[in-house]
């Protein structure tokens, strides 16, 4: 049997490790090398690569593709984005005929899918890793307050409202491509309610990844969690920036402390000099220890030795951090959101409820926040309980060989039509 060729194509920036690029090594990884030629092409934002690169990884080609200098300004114009297209199709066409599948993880490359199809006769699997509109957040609040507004209170959207805020990409994805799948069954809901994206060609399909705790030696010393750390040992993974709830996570922490517990909350990740300023003039005498980017050993082992999660994202989709704090079997409190409701299994009872005004935008109920906290802190069953529980969700949902089995079904599916 001829292999398929598959091609994994994603933008990322030089040295950031992200949910994107994660999946990406998982999908790569884990695809069955008998049945897949795996090309894994990585258009990267560098000043140091300037000219293509060729890497054997395994039986893995990996392609980098430098990104031009100011390359935002070329992505945004239609122009000049089409002509660097024509020059990647010269590197990409080689490896593509009838029988290729071209995978996007980033929705600015359906331009260039849509150039490799009409030319070689591929298909386009688009995979929708996040809703662009959630960033406006960061960008312009007071107009993710009002989109907000419209989605979840008005909830009585039409063309005119939708044109403001989704993108040129999102359209052209809906439009062009063959098989869509999101990571959480909120995101495929919403893209087709209100996108009218054809409900038989988008697929939910959840993140995955490898289960660590299949070494004796770490689920040696999973088992062996059992007394608590003094203090506490509270852990926060991910960028610190407001977007990430992460001010809700401080003036949690600060009711915590006049409650008389002792904790620490170990953070692993990138801080934002607006958040270093705050934690530095407004949360001085909190117990934090800032650990900057840590590697994922390293990781293991907080995960392994932490006694409580916290994720206070107010966007998120199928987060990696999440599923990794699940698999190691992590109590997490986190915020309501639907997608980490969703990811949780909505009965944990472990979500901090989310509050909206069009005014003052998103929030976390700080003192639920405080009582989940100090509900684990006081309760060694519960934190067993809620760590065997995520457990199970983690075995059931979100390993590496159901992403890939049900990624490879959509995959199929595509040659059966």
């Amino acid at each position: 049997m001829k292999k398929r060729t598959l091609i994994i194509a994603e933008m990322l920036c030089e040295n950031i490790t992200n949910g994107v690029s994660r999946f990406s090594e998982m999908l790569c990884g884990g695809m069955p090398e008998d049945l897949y030629r795996i090309i894994y092409v990585k258009f990267l934002f560098s000043r140091r690569i300037i000219v293509p690169k060729y890497i054997i990884q395994g039986k893995i080609l990996e392609i980098i593709v430098p990104l031009p200098i100011s390359s935002e300004d070329i992505i945004e114009n239609d122009y000049w984005f089409s002509e660097y297209n024509k020059l990647v199709e010269h590197i990409v066409a080689p490896y593509l005929d009838d029988n290729s599948i071209f995978h996007i993880q980033t929705m600015n490359l359906i331009s260039l899918a849509v150039l490799l199809r009409q030319k070689y006769n591929c298909k386009i699997v688009s995979h929708i890793h996040c809703i662009p509109w959630k960033y406006k957040y960061s960008s312009d609040q007071l107009f993710f307050n009002q989109i907000y507004y419209w989605l979840n209170v008005e909830e009585n959207i039409n063309e005119t409202y939708l044109a403001r805020f989704v993108t040129s990409n999102e359209r052209n994805i809906i439009k062009e491509s063959d098989a869509i799948i999101c990571v959480t069954k909120s995101s495929k809901e919403y893209y087709e309610r209100y996108l009218h994206a054809t409900p038989e060609k988008v697929f939910c399909i959840y993140n995955g990844i490898r289960d660590e705790l299949c070494d004796s030696s770490l689920k040696e010393r999973f088992s062996a969690r059992i007394e608590k750390n003094t203090p506490f040992h509270l852990l926060y993974v991910g960028n610190v920036t407001e977007n990430k709830g992460f001010p809700f996570v401080l003036e949690a922490l600060r009711k915590v402390s006049d409650m008389g517990y002792d904790y620490v909350l170990l953070v692993a990740g990138s801080v934002d000099d607006k958040m270093k300023k705050l934690i530095e003039q407004e949360y001085n005498e909190l117990n934090i220890k800032l650990l900057g980017h840590v590697d994922y050993s390293r990781l293991q082992e907080l995960y392994i030795s932490a006694d409580i999660g916290v994720i206070s994202s107010l966007f998120e989709q199928c987060s990696y951090v999440a599923l990794e704090m699940m698999m190691y079997g992590l109590p997490v409190v986190y915020s309501g959101i639907e997608e980490l409701r969703e990811v949780f299994g909505y009965n944990d009872n472990m979500d901090i409820p989310i509050k909206f005004t069009i005014h003052s935008s998103l929030s976390l109920d700080v003192n639920l926040f405080v009582n989940k906290i100090m509900q684990l802190m006081d309760s060694q069953d519960l934190r067993r309980q809620v760590s065997l529980n995520e457990r199970k969700r983690f075995t059931e949902s979100f390993t590496q060989e159901q992403m890939i089995q049900e990624t490879i079904n959509v995959y199929n599916k595509l040659y059966q039509e």
